[in-house]
């Protein structure tokens, strides 16, 4: 999720694995989608609710992932 700023840059990430596991899908959203969900935030205090659940999920993502890359380290040590 790092250094995609721009929703152009979430297009490589549609067949991530990883993130497909997390979320139980068997394929992400194309980031097109995202333009269309934007377009539902009306007004500024609309997106207060967004921005905390993107944080709460980036949160979770990136110790799922860590989670994931620790247990995969340990195994190749035994």
């Amino acid at each position: 999720m790092l250094g995609k700023g721009r929703i152009p840059h979430l297009e490589d990430l549609e067949e991530e694995a990883i993130l497909q596991r997390f979320f139980g899908w068997g394929k992400l959203p194309n980031y097109t989608t995202y333009y269309n969900d934007l377009k539902r935030f009306k007004e500024k205090g609309d997106l207060q609710g967004f921005t905390k659940t993107n944080e709460v999920l980036t949160k979770r993502v990136i110790l799922f992932m860590y989670l994931k890359v620790s247990v995969v380290y340990v195994y190749t040590l035994n």
